[in-house]
């Protein structure tokens, strides 16, 4: 045999190796996760909706007949970053309503595209299926901002006052983690096989001081034990990058007559506080709330100065959008 063609198969036999390797780790990665189901999810406190696009678990709780008021997540962190929140608007007297959306936290991971359209129609069918039919407040956290700016804009009847937290509006720089992501083949390997080392290791930016919360990482890992969260959250990426502008959705807003209040933490790492004057443009009527020593999860870090905002935002005797 040829010194050629030796070298010529042991540079195949190298690449199929290699080959081996990637696809045996994807399909590893990738079904390793246990599946959610019935059993997975007895005991988690809570309801569950059958929605279209699969079952959402939801918390409701509160008089029947008072204020609702509707908490909606951001990317990655489910419901439960809402703890304090929460207990507190609920022991103000308003009826309270938090949720997973798709893909996270106790929600079903469909195999669809994770975009505004698919969380919009999810909060929409919710309060459906919950029979809310009355104009309610929204809280939105980071992509729950732009959620529940997208929902506010397209079902303006159904939305009283809209409370944003750090919003996701317009576009932010992206990393390396994120243009890999977003490579096809590329980033649905990179996201499967090392996507729960990169997402762990970004969930300290959501706090000034981390280490005020040694339980979080806990809780966060819980929803990475289910097969299609890492997908979800790859999904969403892909469709609802970080690079969107929605500064004309925020501009349409600005424009109906609508209280609207902004929360920001000064040292947020991970939508800045520049975005915030952004966002002040768009809707100059807009309450703009900042705190120092406070980062992205400002209302979890300092529940004691963001749940009396809230409760005064809410309460239907307050007025006005101006501050």
């Amino acid at each position: 045999m040829s010194k050629r063609r030796t070298k010529w198969l042991v540079t195949l036999g190298i690449v199929a190796a290699v080959l081996v390797l990637l696809l045996g780790s994807y399909a590893y990665f990738l079904y390793k996760p246990a599946v959610l189901d019935e059993k997975a999810r007895q005991g988690v406190p809570g309801g569950w909706a059958k929605l279209s696009q699969g079952v959402v678990h939801y918390e409701l709780s509160g008089p029947e007949n008072a204020p609702t008021v509707v908490l909606v997540h951001g990317f990655t962190i489910p419901s439960f970053i809402f703890d304090p929140t929460f207990e507190a608007l609920v022991k103000a007297g308003f009826r309270v309503l938090r949720f997973d959306l798709y893909g996270r936290g106790w929600s079903d991971r469909p195999a669809v595209r994770y975009d505004l359209d698919l969380f919009v129609g999810q909060l929409g069918e919710l309060l459906d299926h919950l029979g809310l039919k009355n104009p309610v407040g929204l809280v939105g956290l980071s992509m729950g901002g732009a959620v529940c700016a997208a929902f506010t804009d397209r079902h303006p009847e159904r939305v009283d006052r809209l409370a944003l937290i750090a919003p996701m509006s317009f576009p932010l720089p992206e990393t390396f983690s994120t243009r890999l992501a977003r490579l096809p083949v590329a980033g649905d390997w990179a996201m499967t096989v090392l996507g729960d080392r990169m997402l762990l290791s970004r969930l300290k930016q959501n706090f000034y001081d981390p280490s005020r919360f040694p339980d979080f990482p806990g809780r966060y890992r819980e929803q990475m034990k289910y097969r299609g969260y890492k997908q979800a959250v790859l999904s969403t990426l892909r469709h609802l990058p970080l690079s969107s502008d929605l500064g004309p959705l925020y501009q349409r807003l600005g424009r109906q007559p609508r209280s609207v209040m902004l929360v920001w933490g000064l040292e947020d790492a991970v939508i800045p506080y520049k975005y915030a004057a952004k966002v002040k443009q768009a809707m100059p009527a807009a309450a703009l709330h900042v705190a120092d020593h406070a980062g992205h999860n400002i209302h979890y870090e300092w529940p004691d100065a963001v749940n009396p905002l809230l409760i005064r935002f809410f309460t239907p005797a307050a007025s006005g959008t101006s501050g």
